[in-house]
């Protein structure tokens, strides 16, 4: 910890601060997260230091849960016997394919572009959604 405070002082480490395990009096730990500033006079001169310190355990905690909810997630997708790519709406980025998809079509959006048309999906969602009683996003047509 002493080292990373030396580099925080010396301005080498980002500006998110550094982030460690703190025991509290009662001998409980949580994790904490430390910026360092320096306090600056009205001359320019550094005068001393400022820092602060915020238990950043809940945000860590629901970081941790949803990383493993969509590594489970991807798990089960990554074993379906179906294809599974996920792209935005008219574009060629291929944001998620699973096992199956990439067998079938590589790595690139092709495939699922070549699904899509294949399945009369506009590429686009139509310009004036005051059009239809559904937003443009609400999902693929049920009467294929």
């Amino acid at each position: 910890m002493n080292s990373r405070l030396q580099e925080e002082l010396a301005g080498k480490v980002l500006p998110s601060g550094i982030q460690f395990r703190v025991k509290r009096r009662d001998g409980t730990l949580f994790d904490a997260r430390l910026y360092v500033s320096p306090l600056i006079d009205a001359h320019g001169a550094q005068t001393g230091w400022m820092t602060s310190m915020t238990d950043i355990s809940e945000p860590n905690r629901i970081r941790d849960q949803l990383s493993a909810s969509h590594e489970r997630f991807t798990t089960v997708l990554e074993a379906l016997d179906a294809s599974v790519s996920v792209a935005p709406l008219g574009s060629d980025e291929l944001l998620f394919a699973n096992k199956l998809y990439r067998l079938w079509f590589g790595t690139q959006a092709g495939g699922h572009l070549q699904l899509v048309a294949e399945a009369g999906v506009p590429m686009a969602p139509p310009s004036d959604e005051s059009l239809d009683h559904v937003d443009a996003f609400a999902g693929l047509p049920t009467n294929s």
